[in-house]
C-alpha cells in the first residue's frame, strides 16, 4: 500500500501500529513493469491475477510485454500503538553560522553564542523519522555534534513532532560518537547487567564445580570421548565441541556438544528477560556487547580445554564404510574438553604438519588426529550428499581488524586465510 504524503501519514512514524482507510481503486497508482522471455527482459517483473492485469505488446520487441498494475493507496486514520525509542539527530544547519539554522522566531542577527531558548528542527540519522522539533538553551555547543533525541508529542496543527534533547554522543565523523550513534539507533543495550539478573549466579567460576544431582540426572561423557573445540584465535566464548570416534561392529560415533546455557538461566527469570531484551552478541572491531554476562559467556558456558561442563549433546553412530547414520542420542551431558584448538592448529594436525613441540604439548596427538580426520572425512561427506540435492555453495569472507593500541581504532583490515576446506583425499 502506498500512503504518498504526510497529511496521509497523520503524524505517524516509522514502527507505529496503525489503522488505514484505503482508497477507492480509481484512486489507486498505476505502476508498471516489464516482463517477457527474450533478452533484456526485467528483472522485477510482475506475476498479476487475471482480473488486475494488462497486457499490451511492445513495439520494440515481439517478446516482451508491458504490465500495468494499481497499487492500492490509501491513509492513516489513527494510530493504535505508538513504537517510538530515542533517535540520534543532528541539527539542521543551512550554513556554518548558528544564526542560520531554522529556529522559530529568532530575531534577525541573532548572537551565535546566546544562551536564549531557541526552537530548532533536528533531522534523524533515520531518513523514515521526519524531523523533530526541540527547545534547547544550547544551540551553538550542539552544533555538528550527534544528538540523541525522544519525540513528546506531535500536535494536529504542527509539521513536525516536538520533541526533548536527552544528551550528546560526540562530534559527527568522531568513531566513538559514530560507534555510539549506531548503537544508539539499532537498539543494541550497553549498559551492564541488573544485579537481579545476576543474583542468580555464581559469583566467580571458581564457585561452580558439578554437583551430584546433575551427575545422576546427565550422561556423564568425561573419559569417555575425546572432545575438543576449534574456533578461532583468542575466542573466549567457545559455546560448541566435537567428538569423534572408533566403536565396535565397524561403526563410528561422532558427537555435537553446545554448552547447556538453559541450566543457569531459568525461564522467566531476571537474567532471562535481559538476555530476550538483548536477543543476541554483537560484535565490533573494538568490543562486544554480551547477550549474557561474562561469568556465562567467556567463564560457564564458555567450553574450555580441560575443563568440566554441561551441555546439550547429540550423539550419532554410523557405519564405518557408509557413513549411514544407524542410532541417534540427544540428552544433557557432562563433558570434558581435551583439546582447545584454533582453525590453523587444528589444519596443521589434519595436515601432520604441527611441529615436534607442539605435538608434545598436546599430550594426546595422535588420537586428536585421528578424530579429526574422522570429522573432515564425515563433513566432507554431508556437504557431497547437500550438493547432489541441489544446494549451492555460497562464499562468505571472514575479515579480521588490526588495531592501534594507542587510539583503540582499526588501522588495518585483512581477510582470514580459509582452512579445513583443501583437505586431502
Amino acid at each position: 500500500m502506498v500512503i504518498s504524503s504526510a497529511f496521509e501519514r497523520n503524524r505517524a512514524i516509522h514502527g507505529d501500529k496503525v489503522a488505514v482507510e484505503l482508497y477507492p481503486r480509481s484512486q489507486w497508482q498505476a505502476i508498471e513493469s516489464r516482463s517477457g522471455t527474450g533478452n533484456g527482459s526485467s528483472n522485477n517483473s510482475t506475476v498479476l491475477p487475471p482480473d488486475e492485469e494488462e497486457a499490451i505488446e511492445d513495439s520494440d520487441s515481439s517478446d516482451k510485454t508491458r504490465v500495468s498494475q494499481q497499487q492500492p493507496r490509501g491513509r492513516v486514520v489513527g494510530i493504535l500503538a505508538l513504537k517510538r525509542r530515542p533517535y540520534v539527530c543532528t541539527i539542521q544547519i543551512r550554513s556554518t553560522s548558528v544564526s542560520e539554522t531554522e529556529i522559530d522566531e529568532a530575531p534577525a542577527g541573532a548572537d551565535p553564542t546566546s544562551t536564549a531558548q531557541e526552537r530548532i528542527l533536528v533531522i534523524p540519522m533515520d531518513r523514515r523519522i521526519p524531523k523533530i522539533r526541540i527547545t534547547t538553551r544550547q544551540t551553538h555547543e550542539l552544533l555538528n555534534s550527534r544528538l540523541v533525541v525522544r519525540i513528546d508529542d506531535w500536535e494536529r496543527t504542527s509539521a513536525y513532532p516536538e520533541g526533548h534533547y536527552l544528551y550528546q554522543l560526540g562530534d559527527i565523523g568522531d568513531i566513538e560518537a559514530e560507534t555510539r550513534a549506531l548503537l544508539v539507533e539499532h537498539e543494541i543495550p550497553t549498559n551492564a547487567f541488573s544485579d537481579n539478573a545476576l543474583a542468580s549466579l555464581p559469583a566467580s567460576s571458581s564457585a561452580w564445580s558439578v554437583t551430584p544431582d546433575e551427575e545422576a540426572y546427565r550422561r556423564d561423557l568425561r573419559g569417555n570421548e575425546l572432545i575438543m573445540s576449534v574456533d578461532p584465535p583468542g575466542c573466549q566464548d567457545i559455546d560448541d565441541a566435537l567428538s569423534a570416534r572408533r566403536i565396535k561392529g565397524g561403526l563410528l560415533q561422532f558427537g555435537v556438544h553446545i554448552a547447556d546455557v538453559s541450566h543457569f538461566v531459568k525461564e522467566g527469570s531476571a537474567l532471562d528477560l535481559e538476555a530476550r531484551d538483548r536477543g543476541t552478541s554483537v560484535y565490533l572491531a573494538d568490543r562486544r556487547m554480551d547477550m549474557l554476562p561474562a561469568i556465562l559467556s567467556e567463564q560457564l558456558c564458555s567450553i574450555r580445554g580441560n575443563t568440566d561442563r554441561y551441555a546439550m549433546s547429540v550423539m550419532w553412530k554410523v557405519r564405518d564404510d557408509t557413513l549411514e547414520v544407524v542410532d541417534t542420542w540427544f540428552g544433557r551431558t557432562i563433558i570434558h574438553s581435551s583439546n582447545e584448538l584454533d582453525y590453523k592448529t587444528a589444519q596443521l594436525i589434519v595436515d601432520d604438519a604441527l611441529p615436534l613441540e607442539k605435538r608434545e604439548a598436546l599430550g594426546n596427538y595422535v588420537a586428536a588426529r585421528d578424530s579429526l580426520l574422522l570429522l573432515v572425512r564425515m563433513a566432507r561427506h554431508l556437504r557431497a550428499q547437500r550438493l547432489e540435492r541441489g544446494a549451492l555453495t555460497l562464499e562468505s569472507v571472514e575479515v579480521k581488524f588490526e588495531m592501534d593500541d594507542e587510539r583503540n581504532v582499526p588501522k588495518n583490515i585483512s581477510t582470514c586465510e580459509q582452512l579445513l576446506r583443501h583437505e586431502r583425499e
